[in-house]
């Protein structure tokens, strides 16, 4: 993969980055540079306070090429460490990966037997298992948990447990690694029965590959059972530590005539751009705003967000259309779905007043998952065009993320 193609993909990642650093109002510290690469660059380590900063200090590394992005296991709130990524770091120096069925093991060890759906990501080097951000997770704990997880996989696994120190460097899930130029890619569990470490390692180096896996791979890890997690937390810890589990909020929907409008994030809208992006072509731009608008309005999104999208999208594409166009199928979408829009609050976005009801309208049927399958089945084929649509639809309907003074941790 060439640095150009890297540089295209580590932009269309930066979401990702940032809802890994910021998790239920605290942060974790990140290092963004080339540490494997033949030059040694780093922006050191620190603690981002908004998608907008954090995207600065990556395009600023990605002036001079390929960066990689890291972040610590802890998670900080005002200063202090506040809870700890649960994590285990499959060494590829220190086991043998030609064969990654141990590893499924583990991830079914998690699920089974510690109430515990984790997710499994290509670190570079080897293979990272990662579960939920827990509070009272000491270094010490999870030192003991590897032990005993290494013990019931009968020592097929040994786990690197350097990596409980603090600030040490964890490679964040669509990172790119520049020494092996690859990417750190999220894997489905069951691609672990079929592949070894250097099939994995091919397919993260496949830019259309990468983006297929991104688009079916989890999105994040949770507790399916906190019972079993409790029960293993109080063995490890002699009974005298309870862990708890992160559990991120929504941010607080806008009031509207059918309920609410969820704004979306930077982090979100730059995702949806990623995917809509290589789609908005000639012939098929008025479909998808069309289909995006109203798949987002059965959603519950503000139009705002999907005004921006249009906005971006034809900016950066030199549309053969005016923007005054596009605009106004948001509008009449959106009223036609029963909302009222506020159009003096879209031109202080494009700068103009744009035509349609404000009020909403009754008696329309509106398309949105259709017509958006459509565009995306002109360049694909059935299946990766479901899969696109899947996460579109993901995106819209809201994943969770951090609000500012939630409460960020319920206890099990």
């Amino acid at each position: 993969m060439d640095e150009k193609e890297a540089v295209r993909l580590i932009r269309s990642f930066a979401g990702a980055y940032w809802r890994q650093l910021n998790l239920g109002g605290l942060r974790r510290e990140c290092l963004i540079g080339d540490l494997k690469g033949g030059g040694r660059r780093v922006r050191g380590w620190r603690v981002f306070a908004s998608y907008g900063e954090f995207r600065a200090a990556l395009e600023a590394m990605l002036k001079e090429g390929p960066a990689e992005v890291y972040g610590t296991l802890e998670l900080y709130g005002q200063g202090e460490v506040e809870a700890r990524i649960l994590a285990f770091d499959i060494d590829g120096k220190e086991n043998d990966l030609s064969s990654l069925k141990p590893v499924y093991e583990l991830w079914r060890l998690l699920r089974d037997e510690l109430g515990v759906l984790a997710r499994v990501k290509l670190s570079g080097g080897g293979i990272h298992v990662e579960g939920p951000p827990l509070a009272g997770l000491e270094p010490v704990h999870a030192r003991l948990l590897a032990t005993y997880l290494e013990e019931r996989l009968g020592g097929r696994l040994r786990l690197d447990k350097s990596i409980y120190e603090k600030r040490r460097m964890f490679r964040l899930a669509w990172s790119w690694h520049s020494g092996r130029k690859c990417f750190a890619m999220v894997l489905k569990p069951e691609w672990l029965l079929d592949c070894s470490i250097e099939d994995l390692r091919g397919r993260a180096s496949d830019p259309e590959f990468l983006e297929y896996a991104y688009s079916v791979a989890p999105r994040e890890a949770r507790v399916l059972d906190a019972e079993k997690l409790r029960k293993v937390a109080g063995a490890l810890s002699g009974g005298g530590v309870k862990w708890e589990f992160l559990r991120v909020g929504r941010k607080k929907a806008e009031a509207g005539p059918r309920g609410a409008l969820r704004e979306l994030s930077e982090a979100e809208l730059e995702e949806l751009y990623s995917i809509l992006r290589p789609f908005y072509e000639p012939g098929h731009r008025h479909d998808m705003v069309k289909g995006l608008s109203g798949l987002a309005a059965k959603l519950g999104v503000h139009y705002i967000s999907i005004v921006k999208l249009a906005a971006r999208l034809h900016r950066e594409t030199n549309d053969e259309r005016k923007l005054e166009d596009r605009i106004a199928a948001i509008v009449y979408t959106y009223a036609r779905a029963g909302w009222r829009v506020d159009k003096k609050l879209i031109a202080e976005i494009v700068g103009f007043e744009p035509r349609g009801p404000g009020e909403p309208e009754q008696g329309y049927r509106v398309k949105g998952s259709g017509l958006l399958l459509e565009v995306f089945r002109a360049k694909e084929g059935e299946e990766r065009a479901r899969e696109l649509l899947a996460g579109v639809k993901r995106l819209l309907a809201g994943e969770p993320r951090a609000v500012e003074n939630a409460v960020p941790f319920t206890r099990i």
